[in-house]
């Protein structure tokens, strides 16, 4: 039952995302679609709740899918991160049924918002490297066709550069793939990870490949340029689920480079911790240097996550473990964080028509909820205490004094200041300045739920922090293995 279960969790998004495709429903029986796929989702996330919580690892293995077949594995790392991805895809599925609503093709885009589901369940519950390159690739690939939804051209020419550097990453992740094989002999992850652990080292151009891959799709600098132009033209519940999880993946995939593929011991040998702790720092300065500059709040936002997505990347490179429990704390605080503020600018436009932050004055007043939510989440990414971006941060901060990683410290907390400074006057001029020209419908439920939901795990998350930390713990203790 429970390996039943194991596949519903990777498979159903995509089953039901195929029947609603190919049923095609009338316009009037179209406002459904949203209700379907939430309780889909629904039931997912209570499946994917009960394996973690009663410990089970579960593995199945189809060997009669391609070469080597295809298999995958749910541990408490991976199911830790599953519930993630539910969470953030709940709260944008429920958000899409007023934001979408009037929108054409919906059945293309509910589809596709549950295949790329499926894709990326798959990516993280991937036993071998064969499965996890396929799935991460539908991952990549499928977000572009929800990016250009409103076939606009000018949403084409900025999603293009996604597109490009996606296929580029694909193919630096199939040579490192195949390679990884050709000197192995094994695509399973455990049978590698034991033969690695057990002295088995792969040449630097393979380490390359795989990081060029997973660094495109995290968006870490110099890889990062298709994120700022393609969170802005995507819907606002897309834009949540790229820059809440579509770049975890990338970060999911340095997490097993570190771990899984190489031992940290040959890659500190080889000095490349040194270059993955200097690339975090200059994507850190570099995000929330260039989002102090944005006019656009959807800009703002997504040069915000480059910033933020160096938080995790340093704390997976110092190889210390409390700054490896910052990391993967962070990786659930910013996708919720982070996915709450894309969903409260397309609120914000939705109701406005409103995009730059200069147009915003006073709307604290004409929206009190939605912007009560995007303060909450702006002071967590800040780092203020007790959210759970104050806890992310401080277990980095105390992984890297581990490490004796001082200069890198100094720019975490730089970045804080920073994200004050591009934050703070947008929350002071919503409520301290009045802006008679902004005219707004007011905010149905469809979209308040999952911002206040998505806010109060922010406010919980930080209030009961031992009960996260030790859930993390557990997780990285999988990961870690016998290191």
């Amino acid at each position: 039952m429970d390996h039943f279960g194991f596949l519903c969790m990777i498979f159903m998004p995509a089953f039901v995302g195929i029947i609603l495709f190919v049923l095609r429903w009338t316009k009037q029986k179209e406002t459904y679609l949203p209700y379907f796929s939430l309780a889909g989702m629904i039931i997912l996330f209570l499946i994917t709740s009960y394996l973690f919580f009663s410990g089970k690892e579960l593995y199945i293995r189809f060997s009669w899918i391609l070469p080597e077949g295809l298999s995958f594995r749910g541990d408490g790392f991976s199911i830790f991160l599953g519930i993630v991805v539910l969470i953030v895809w709940m709260a944008a599925g429920l958000f899409s049924a007023e934001y979408m609503e009037g929108a054409k093709s919906l059945h293309r885009y509910y589809a596709i918002y549950l295949i790329t589901l499926t894709a990326t369940l798959g990516t993280i519950y991937a036993g071998d490297i064969i499965s996890f390159l396929l799935f991460f690739e539908l991952a990549s690939l499928l977000p572009y066709i929800l990016i250009i939804h409103d076939e606009k051209q000018s949403t084409l020419w900025a999603s293009n550069k996604y597109l490009n550097l996606s296929l580029v990453g694909g193919f630096c992740l199939l040579f490192a793939t195949a390679y990884t094989y050709h000197l192995l002999g094994a695509v399973d992850l455990i049978e590698i990870k034991s033969l690695v652990r057990g002295g088995t080292d792969m040449p630097a151009v393979v380490l390359v490949g795989y990081f060029v891959g997973f660094g495109i799709k995290a968006a870490v600098f110099p890889l990062h340029i298709w994120l700022p132009e393609a969170h802005p033209v995507a819907p606002s519940p897309i834009s949540a689920i790229m820059s809440g999880i579509s770049t975890k993946l990338g970060v999911y995939g340095l997490f097993n480079l570190c771990f899984v593929l190489f031992r940290p011991d040959y890659l500190s040998r080889i000095h490349f911790d040194t270059v993955m702790q200097i690339l975090a720092g200059i994507t850190i300065l570099l995000g929330s240097a260039m989002a102090l500059r944005q006019s656009n709040l959807k800009k703002l936002l997504a040069y915000s996550t480059i910033g933020q997505i160096g938080y995790i990347v340093l704390g997976i490179s110092v190889f210390s473990e409390r700054a490896l429990l910052g990391a993967l704390v962070h990786v659930m605080s910013h996708a919720v964080m982070k996915s709450t503020m894309f969903l409260c600018a397309g609120i914000i436009f939705k109701r406005t028509g409103k995009v730059y932050i200069d147009e915003m004055k006073g709307i604290g007043y004409q929206m009190p909820v939605t912007m009560a939510c995007f303060t909450v989440s702006a002071m967590s990414m800040i780092g203020i205490p007790p959210l759970m971006g104050f806890m992310s941060k401080w277990y980095l901060g105390l992984g890297l004094l581990d490490g004796g990683h001082i200069v890198y410290l100094i720019i975490l907390l730089l970045s804080s200041l920073l994200n004050a400074f591009y934050f703070m006057p947008m929350i002071i001029s919503a409520y301290l300045e009045g802006n008679a020209e902004v005219t707004y419908q007011k905010p149905n439920w469809k979209v308040l739920i999952p911002i206040v939901g998505l806010t109060l795990i922010t406010v919980l998350g930080g209030l009961f922090e031992h009960d996260l930390l030790n859930l993390a713990k557990q997780a990285i203790a999988v990961l870690m293995g016998s290191l």
